[in-house]
């Protein structure tokens, strides 16, 4: 039973890395039809390298924006985390102050939070 979550985790990995993969093979080619549209020369050229120029800013952007969304949302880390472990453990502690001075100001037991 305890190869069971394990199994599990490397599935996700491995399917989170073909993300990946695909992913980056899609923003390379992007870029790669970007500049073959920008040094070809065809009707209707300006718009299309208009299109494609904006999608190497847009799609960047974009996919920053779900990662962080991603992790914001299930609490979990990532690149597009804005906070450290350092940024945590201050808030961390400026709560437990807050506490500890409501507890004073109330003359309640603050909470322990090391227990849990």
């Amino acid at each position: 039973m305890s190869e069971e979550p394990s199994k599990n985790s490397n599935k996700s990995n491995q399917i989170k890395r073909i993300i990946s993969w695909i992913l980056l093979a899609f923003i390379v080619l992007w870029i790669i039809a970007t500049f073959v549209i920008a040094v070809s020369s065809f009707p209707n050229k300006e718009n299309l390298l208009r299109i494609f120029i904006m999608g190497c800013f847009v799609f960047p952007f974009f996919s920053w924006i779900f990662l962080w969304a991603y992790g914001a949302l299930t609490g979990k880390k990532n690149v597009a985390s804005f906070r450290s472990k350092e940024t945590d453990d201050i808030i961390r502690q400026a709560e437990e102050i807050k506490e500890a001075q409501n507890a004073r100001e109330t003359g309640t037991e603050p909470e322990n939070t090391e227990s849990e």
